[in-house]
C-alpha cells in the first residue's frame, strides 16, 4: 500500500517531462531567429514598421522583393514558382480553402535560384523585427520549411480563419490534438506574394485582414484588403489576426512562412 502511494504521489512528476516530449515532438522542424538574418532586409524593414506591427497586427510592405533582392529575383521566383509540383492542401476540398501546396526546404537549392533567395528573405523576417525592437513576442523559431501556395482562377479562396488553432484536445482527440501543436505555437506569419507586380484590382485574390472599426477618411471599415501584387511582403500575428484569401481570377501564389515561440528561448 505504502508502495502504491508513493507511485502516485511521483507518476505525475515523471509523466510530465514525456508528454512535454512528447508534444515538443510534434513541432515542425525550425531553427533559432538569429542564425536567419538577412542583412538586406533589416535595411528594408523599419522601426515604423514594427511599431504598426504591434499596434495594429499587420504590416504590409509592398516591393519588398523589388526593393532587397531586384526585379530580376522576382521574375526569376514567378518562373521557378510555375514549375513546383504542387499536391492538395490538408483540407482542400472543404468550404475553408480551396489552394495546393508545395513545401520548400531551406537546405534543398533545387527550387531555383529565385524560390531559394525570396524563401532566405521570408526566412530573415524575424531576425529583421527583432533587430528594430519588436517586443510583440519573443524566442522566435524560424521553419526549415515553407509553403508555396497557388490559388487558382475560378476558385473559392480561403474563408475567414487564424493561423492558430486553439481547439482542446477533447474537441480533437489526442492525436489530432499533438498533430495540432505547431499550429499553436505559431505567433508571425510571414508571406510574399510571387504575382505579376501590376496585380489590378479586378483580379480579385486579395488578403482581406479583418480588425476593429477604423475610419479611412470616408468611412468606418472593419477589414483592410491587401493587394497581392509580386514582391510584396506581409508580417501579421497568427494568434490575433483573423484573415481570408478572395477568390483571385487569375493564378494567385505566395511564399508562406509561420514564425513559431518557444518559452525556453531553445
Amino acid at each position: 500500500m505504502a508502495t502504491s502511494r508513493r507511485l502516485a504521489r511521483w507518476l505525475p512528476a515523471l509523466a510530465a517531462p514525456a508528454a512535454y516530449a512528447l508534444h515538443q515532438s510534434y513541432l515542425p522542424a525550425s531553427q533559432s531567429s538569429s542564425t536567419c538574418q538577412h542583412s538586406q532586409l533589416d535595411k528594408l524593414i523599419t522601426r515604423e514598421h514594427v511599431q504598426e506591427l504591434e499596434s495594429q497586427g499587420f504590416v504590409v510592405i509592398p516591393a519588398a522583393v523589388q526593393q532587397v533582392l531586384g526585379h530580376a529575383a522576382l521574375e526569376r521566383a514567378r518562373r521557378d514558382a510555375s514549375s513546383c509540383h504542387f499536391g492538395k492542401s490538408s483540407n482542400r476540398g472543404q468550404t475553408v480553402r480551396d489552394d495546393v501546396v508545395c513545401w520548400i526546404s531551406a537546405s534543398d537549392d533545387s527550387p531555383g535560384e529565385g524560390l531559394v533567395s525570396c524563401g532566405a528573405l521570408l526566412r530573415g523576417a524575424a531576425a529583421a523585427l527583432e533587430r528594430h525592437g519588436y517586443r510583440g513576442s519573443r524566442h522566435h523559431r524560424v521553419p526549415l520549411l515553407l509553403q508555396l501556395s497557388r490559388f487558382e482562377p475560378g476558385g473559392r479562396g480561403y474563408g475567414r480563419h487564424l493561423d492558430c488553432n486553439f481547439q482542446s484536445a477533447f474537441e480533437l482527440g489526442i492525436s489530432s490534438w499533438l498533430r495540432a501543436a505547431g499550429s499553436r505555437a505559431r505567433v508571425l506569419t510571414a508571406m510574399v506574394y510571387l504575382n505579376d507586380p501590376d496585380w489590378a484590382g479586378r483580379d480579385g485574390g486579395q488578403l482581406r485582414i479583418f480588425h476593429g472599426p477604423q475610419w479611412d477618411g470616408s468611412r468606418w471599415r472593419d477589414h483592410t484588403d491587401v493587394f497581392p501584387a509580386g514582391g510584396t511582403l506581409v508580417i501579421f500575428k497568427s494568434p490575433q489576426v483573423p484573415h481570408q484569401v478572395l477568390p483571385p481570377r487569375k493564378v494567385d501564389r505566395s511564399v508562406d512562412g509561420w514564425i513559431s515561440h518557444q518559452p525556453d528561448g531553445a
